[in-house]
Parts: structure tokens; C-alpha cells; sequence
């Protein structure tokens, strides 16, 4: 995949971890340029949430197997492959598995990468961990997603969410600790902001120290 004049490499770095990514160049023009009969292409930009989430993957115990839900151009999936995981990064939109597959090579890491919808998607294997980075911001989404993740969990993996502070984030976990689930909540710092990890342990023991 070749630079386009449209594309931009942008230097992605949380603790001593460095990544070069490929990204386009203004994702508020491809929003602007969104048709309501799309999926908005939020997968174009590295949200505040993806720095939160590398600092929380940065002090985790010894890796093992990770999943990604929505892994946009890649900076969470290709961070945490380059720590060790084993990684399978998830996305719906075609074009942002493409910008992954490019940052993956371009990093020299290996992942598997799967397009994926959460309503009809069930992963080969277990998981040690799951992840996922701002996708709790549709409301709408969270009846398909609060019951994969609960697979999840069933399997003995921990599910680890996190948000910059939006109001449906808030929602899915206070209906989620309704249903039984247990979560914790960290904060770790990005950029600009704070950002909160929805931790939701398995009943088989905590993932985190």
C-alpha cells in the first residue's frame, strides 16, 4: 500500500513503545464527505481512547492471546503485538482492516486481521484478553455488543473497554453491573485528557494486578 498524497504518517508512542502509523491525513474530511446511508468513518482517526488502552496493555502481566474489537487503522492491535500478544484485530469497515494490514507490515509486526460483525461473530478459540477502544459511543450498538462480550467472559476471558468519558459509555456499564457483570474501572492519562477502562473480570479470577 503506497502513501497516498491523501494519507499521513504519524509517530505513535506511549511509554518507551514507538509506532510508525499510516493514517489519513484529515478524518474530519471523510466525515464531512460521510453519506448517512454509510458507516461513518470513525476508524480513520486514533481516538484519545487508544492511548489509554496502550498504557493500560503496557502494565499488564505476561501476554497471551488478544482480540480487538474495532481496530481502526490498527494502533491499539499493532501497540499490543508488538508487547508479545497474539493478536486478532477486528473491524467492520473494509477500509480500515486495509490501513491495519499496512501498519502491521510497516512496523514489521504479524497479526491476524478479521472483518467482523458483532451480530453475527463468534471467534475460533479463547481469548485472554478482549479490547476495544471508543466503541461504546452508539448506544444502539450496545444490545449486540453486551451479549458478545459476555461469551467472552463466559470463556474465562477479561473484557477491557475503554472510553474518554462519553455518557453512553456510562449507560452500557451501569445496565451491564445491572445484569450481574462485575466491573472495574481505572483511568490512565491520554493526550489530552483522561481516560476510563471498563475492566470486566471473568468468574474465573481478576486479569489485572
Amino acid at each position: 500500500m503506497e502513501t497516498a498524497a491523501a494519507d499521513a504518517i504519524y509517530d505513535f508512542v506511549v511509554e518507551d513503545v514507538a509506532l510508525s502509523l499510516l493514517a489519513p491525513r484529515s478524518a474530519d474530511a471523510l466525515l464531512d464527505a460521510w453519506q448517512e446511508n454509510e458507516e461513518p468513518p470513525y476508524w480513520a482517526r486514533i481516538w484519545e481512547a487508544a492511548w489509554g488502552l496502550c498504557r493500560y496493555l503496557y502494565g499488564t502481566p505476561a501476554p497471551g492471546r488478544l482480540l480487538e474489537l474495532g481496530c481502526g487503522i490498527g494502533a491499539v492491535g499493532c501497540f499490543a503485538a508488538k508487547l508479545g500478544w497474539q493478536v486478532v484485530m477486528t473491524d467492520y469497515q473494509a477500509e480500515a482492516i486495509r490501513y491495519a494490514a499496512e501498519n502491521l507490515r510497516r512496523n514489521g509486526l504479524a497479526a491476524r486481521l478479521e472483518r467482523a460483525d458483532w451480530r453475527k461473530f463468534d471467534p475460533e478459540g479463547d481469548f485472554d484478553l478482549v479490547v476495544g477502544s471508543d466503541i461504546l459511543y452508539d448506544s444502539t450498538n450496545h444490545p449486540i455488543l453486551a451479549p458478545l462480550l459476555a461469551r467472552f467472559l463466559k470463556r474465562g476471558s477479561a473484557v477491557v473497554l475503554a472510553d474518554p468519558g462519553r455518557p453512553a459509555a456510562l449507560s452500557f456499564g451501569a445496565e451491564r453491573e445491572k445484569e450481574g457483570w462485575k466491573i472495574h474501572l481505572e483511568f490512565m492519562d491520554g493526550p489530552d485528557s483522561t481516560v476510563a477502562l471498563y475492566i470486566c473480570e471473568s468468574e474465573r479470577g481478576e486479569y489485572h494486578d
